[in-house]
């Protein structure tokens, strides 16, 4: 019963957070032994955490030493040991902000991905397949990250949609012929937010005559790389034949590649880039922002923070004043 309980409670967190806390508590451990040589790890108090901070200044943003704390916090949970809220902390609270003062840290968020840029990556795949320079495996997997990207694009999805373990699989996705299109039925039961497998989060994806048909590039990836309905729906070919499930750094190094045979510059744009571009498109022709949120699967005001509002949206409202102005 024990080891039950033990196993349960490091369910407790998802693998990516997991991953944080780790690495947070590690630096934390590194650090003790460095400033409080033979002084136990554990339990953390406020100096230990405010000299940790200090350590961390130049390396680390005030947000990322947040996570890390949380990491530390999480190791006592595991032994079952108290540990302070960070507001109670009050050294360490003046230590964090002042790092944030210091550094001035800002937030850089992922350029949108528009319609123009698609297609110039739409043009770049075609390209590359037909220059002969490519293997067959590579075309293939430019063909898996291009359906991908637009399924992303269209389905306002997070990247562990398409590329990681609680991502779409074969069976998620039912296509259904309705009248001149072909609709795709998209049915997610896991990710950030359905992390407990409470619910479920659908959304159609019709055909479209366009380079950028989603649909098409879906059922053409489909076709060159078949698998089962319990396999992810995006399948990578790796050198040694077969296919395995496309991992995030794939589905990231292979964008990247499309993005600069498209001209255009990958340290501007992530994965995520897809996911604000489509929110950026549904505003921009006025869809309400509840039927937004419901798509994309948002809970929050957040959703506004993925509208990357364009210059000759941003004139139109001291356009309409000065005009106002004018005529007064």
């Amino acid at each position: 019963m024990a080891k039950e309980e033990v196993l349960l409670r490091g369910m407790r967190n998802a693998a990516s957070t997991q991953r944080t806390y780790h690495v947070g508590y590690n630096s934390y451990c590194r650090t003790m032994n460095y400033v409080f040589p033979g002084v136990a790890f554990l339990p953390a108090t406020d100096e230990k955490i405010a000299a940790w901070f200090t350590f961390l200044r130049d390396s680390c943003t005030a947000s990322t030493i947040r996570n890390y704390f949380y990491g530390v916090g999480s190791a006592h949970g595991d032994e079952l040991l108290p540990f302070p809220a960070l507001k109670d902390c009050k050294q360490a609270c003046q230590v964090l902000r002042g790092i944030r003062r210091a550094r001035q840290d800002t937030i850089k968020r992922a350029q949108a991905l528009g319609v123009e840029e698609l297609l110039r990556m739409a043009n770049a795949v075609d390209r590359r397949a037909t220059e002969g320079l490519l293997s067959a495996r590579d075309i293939a997997n430019d063909k898996a990250v291009w359906a991908a990207a637009l399924f992303a694009f269209v389905g306002m999805l997070r990247k562990s949609a398409v590329c990681g373990p609680q991502g779409l699989r074969r069976q998620d996705v039912r296509f259904e012929q309705r009248g001149g299109e072909v609709v795709a039925w998209v049915t997610l039961t896991g990710g950030k937010t359905m992390q407990f497998g409470d619910r479920t989060h659908g959304f159609p994806v019709p055909s479209v005559e366009s380079k950028l048909c989603a649909v098409t590039a879906m059922l053409d990836h489909m076709a060159a790389a078949p698998a089962e309905g319990e396999d992810a729906m995006f399948q990578w070919c790796p050198p040694q034949g077969g296919t395995t499930p496309m991992s995030h750094a794939c589905f990231v190094t292979r964008l990247r590649v499309l993005l600069e045979a498209a001209g255009l510059k990958p340290d501007d744009f992530t994965g995520h880039s897809l996911r604000r571009g489509g929110a950026t498109l549904a505003f921009e022709h006025n869809v309400d922002v509840r039927r937004i949120m419901q798509h994309g699967d948002w809970k929050s005001s957040v959703v506004f923070q993925y509208h990357q509002v364009s210059d000759a949206t941003r004139l139109l409202l001291p356009q309409r004043m000065v005009a106002a102005m004018a005529r007064a």
